[in-house]
């Protein structure tokens, strides 16, 4: 079984780092606030006023830290406990103003404030398939970030999406992903790497069992054939061996339904080329 990754925490892929002294090499951790106890809805309620008035800032160079203090702020408050109080905490993430904040910062160029968020967004998938409420309000913002040029976004949104996907067991995800694959205009290679990734985390296919809720999965069969089939068309060879895996699921699964999705043959490699 695929252990599930801490919510807490986005790994990013190392760098190697020329010799610094101790301190500086201190200096370069991410600061994380202590935990901050939540043991009421009257103190989650002060925790998100407090994270809406800073996002309702105008995020500019005087502005954007204030923000990601606010937004580590909140973090710490659902590592104390804010998920425990399930109805509340999904209506305040559902609220207009945390949403369009939120996202806002997901996609700004500041690297730190996005990275900031994305932790935040990891750590409420503690809400487990209570997550449903959030998902279309946050998963297409954090695909759409696997097409972005600078790789620390494509890493960070992807680790995201991965622990969205393993700690909520969410099979709408394969819908969604559907959606931005149809929308996604054709010249962004690592998203579609990153999203065929993403489909064989939902399928479980480095695993032994699915990774999100068959019957979920089965309300989306069509949208799961249409990116097998789409995938395994594509130029990217990446993209082809994850769906080769994602392929290989489909026929476990649902072995009556195998000969009514007839993957289409690949493409030469001259057709590829020309492509």
């Amino acid at each position: 079984m695929v252990r599930a990754p801490d919510p807490d925490k986005i790994p990013v892929r190392p760098r190697p780092l020329s010799p610094s002294p101790p301190v500086l090499l201190a200096q370069q951790q991410p600061t994380r606030l202590a935990r901050s106890q939540i043991n009421s809805p009257h103190d989650l309620g002060l925790e998100v006023d407090a994270l809406v008035t800073a996002l309702q800032l105008n995020e500019t160079e005087d502005t954007w830290e204030k923000i990601n203090r606010a937004v580590k702020r909140f973090q710490a408050a659902v590592r104390g406990g804010a998920c425990r109080f399930t109805d509340d905490f999904v209506h305040h993430l559902r609220d207009p103003r945390v949403v369009k904040g939120l996202v806002r910062s997901l996609v700004t160029e500041r690297t730190a404030l996005s990275g900031t968020t994305l932790e935040l967004v990891a750590s409420c998938t503690r809400l487990g398939h209570h997550f449903a409420a959030l998902l279309s309000l946050y998963f297409p913002t954090l695909l759409r970030l696997f097409a972005r040029p600078n790789k620390v976004y494509v890493t960070r949104s992807a680790s995201c999406v991965a622990s969205i996907i393993r700690n909520t067991r969410i099979a709408d995800v394969v819908r969604l992903v559907a959606i931005e694959w149809r929308n996604e205009p054709g010249k962004s290679a690592s998203f579609r790497e990153q999203a065929a990734v993403a489909l064989g985390i939902a399928l479980g296919a480095d695993a032994d069992s699915l990774g999100v809720d068959k019957e979920g999965l089965e309300r989306r069969i069509d949208d799961l054939e249409w990116l097998i089939k789409n995938g395994a068309t594509g130029r990217e060879a990446t993209v082809r061996a994850e769906m080769k895996k994602c392929w290989e699921v489909y026929k476990r699964e649902w072995p009556e339904r195998v000969s009514s999705c007839v993957l289409l043959p690949l493409p030469s490699r001259d057709a590829r080329a020309r492509s």
